[in-house]
């Protein structure tokens, strides 16, 4: 496997994704219209966005003279040269569950560029005789200045490594599912061996949203992709995900998608 990849177009995001890449895109020209967890996002020209690894995303439409510079990097080059550890880097990455794309101004989009052209260029120096130390020190430049870019969009007081550890814990938890079982603060917390307080806290402090949002964001995914199934029941979704009766579970559809769940299907 490929530690570092550079390329100038998209390719199949999602394999890479799942074969564990995390991708930067930079838009040079046109656009590129995707939907994101559940959410529909629009990459325009001067702007970039990352892709973690094993995130999903849906193309709905790209303009025909679309063109991009992309950097796909295994995680352990993640690790090993993005030096800033948690304090930043739970909240870049908790704000990129809710929204991949960086907006960037003139000035940045110029350094960013020249970041991805200089990653590159060290990518295919193979005769330096410290090579893997100069594509390092170009990475690390590309990651640093990510952070930077992202800190002057989502200001915030920055987390503890413990506080860090555990909302990604939490985020863990619903990834695995977990949202199909229980929607209440006071499971997880009693799966993180916290307070409901704390884990109230911890969203809070690390990415602005609150915890309910969290748990609220996860669940309708699950829950649109089970009402598509139309194989099965509202009464086998409900029951599925736990919830006490088929009228709460309506409420509930009703509450964050707009529509009941039989007018959403």
């Amino acid at each position: 496997m490929e530690e570092v990849i550079v390329q100038k177009f998209l390719g199949d995001l999602n394999h890479y994704t799942d074969s564990g890449y995390t991708i930067h895109i930079l838009c040079m020209e046109g656009w590129f219209r995707f939907s994101y967890y559940d959410k529909v996002f629009v990459l325009s020209e001067g702007n970039c966005m990352i892709l973690m690894a094993n995130r999903q995303i849906k193309e709905l439409e790209i303009s025909e003279d679309f063109a991009c510079k992309a950097i796909l990097v295994v995680p352990q080059m993640l690790e090993k040269y993005a030096p800033v550890r948690n304090t930043y880097r739970v909240q870049g990455i908790s704000m990129l569950y809710l929204d991949p794309i960086i907006r960037l101004s003139e000035d940045d989009f110029i350094r960013c560029s020249n970041d991805f052209d200089e990653v590159e260029y060290r990518k295919d120096d193979i005769r330096h005789h410290f090579y893997s130390e100069v594509l390092g020190c170009s990475l690390t430049t590309l990651f640093l200045d990510f952070f930077d870019f992202h800190k002057k969009l989502f200001k915030g007081t920055p987390v503890s490594d413990s506080c860090a550890r555990l909302f990604f814990k939490f985020i863990s938890l619903l990834e695995a599912g977990e949202c199909k079982h229980t929607r209440t603060v006071s499971d997880y917390a009693e799966m993180l061996c916290i307070t409901p307080k704390h884990l109230y806290s911890i969203c809070l402090k690390s990415t602005g949203v609150n915890v309910t949002a969290w748990i609220d964001m996860f669940t309708v995914i699950e829950i649109k992709k089970a009402l598509a199934d139309h194989s099965r029941t509202l009464t086998q979704i409900s029951e599925a995900f736990n919830f006490s009766s088929l009228s709460y579970f309506s409420r509930y559809v009703t509450r964050l998608l707009g529509a009941s769940p039989s007018t959403f299907r």
